[in-house]
């Protein structure tokens, strides 16, 4: 770096951390946005921005997207005190049970439609990451849980299928943010976000 005087320094990488810049929320209004919530993520439309003269009193307006059409979709408002703001990379951990498929598709097909280059990294040690393009997904009603799969093609232009139980994690990026409310966490999750806090505090500001 150079300083007003124009006097080079430098600064050790690991004790630095950038601000997290409010445009981030701003440049997200009228898109999808992710929402952490009971283990995995949904995708709600980000409608309004309200701010105010402290940072922590912005709220965010967020509306769920319903399944059918003539739903207009429930209304959710978020205190920025209230929730952990993440933004670009975000990740999806896959849950072997059948109530999980539902939003996980979700998730899937909102990967399909735009493609978005994708990483599923999966329950195995060797040869466990696919990156590509998500093409397909194919849910097995009469065992949604076992037999439902999914089809990627890869950076190499193969097309791969595997089994949604095989698959650990899903990683992608996106310009927008996500939400976690900070009352639906783990006491586990709370204490490790603490620690973060104390260690390298978190800077908001504004451009």
């Amino acid at each position: 770096f150079k300083d007003s005087t124009n006097q080079i320094f430098s600064k050790s990488i690991k004790d630095y951390k950038i601000g997290f810049n409010l445009n981030s929320i701003r440049n997200a209004v009228g898109k999808e946005v992710f929402l952490k919530e009971n283990g995995t993520i949904e995708i709600l439309n980000f409608k309004e921005y309200r701010e105010t003269a402290q940072v922590l009193d912005n709220s965010i307006n967020c509306r769920k997207i319903e399944t059918t059409e003539d739903e207009e979709g429930q209304t959710i408002e978020y205190k920025m005190d209230n929730v952990i703001i993440k933004k670009d990379d975000f990740s999806l951990v896959i849950h072997n049970d059948e109530n999980s498929r539902p939003f996980e598709k979700k998730i899937f097909d909102f990967l399909i439609q735009n493609n978005i280059r994708t990483t599923i990294y999966l329950k195995k040690p060797i040869n466990n990451q696919e990156t590509g393009y998500l093409k397909e997904i194919n849910l097995d009603q009469d065992d949604i849980k076992n037999k439902s799969t999914i089809k990627i093609e890869n950076i190499q232009g193969e097309m791969k299928e595997f089994p949604i139980q095989k698959i650990e994690v899903i990683l992608f990026s996106k310009e927008t943010i996500s939400l976690e409310n900070k009352k639906g966490m783990s006491l586990s999750e709370k204490i490790i976000q603490k620690i973060i806090k104390w260690r390298k505090p978190h800077i908001i500001f504004d451009t």
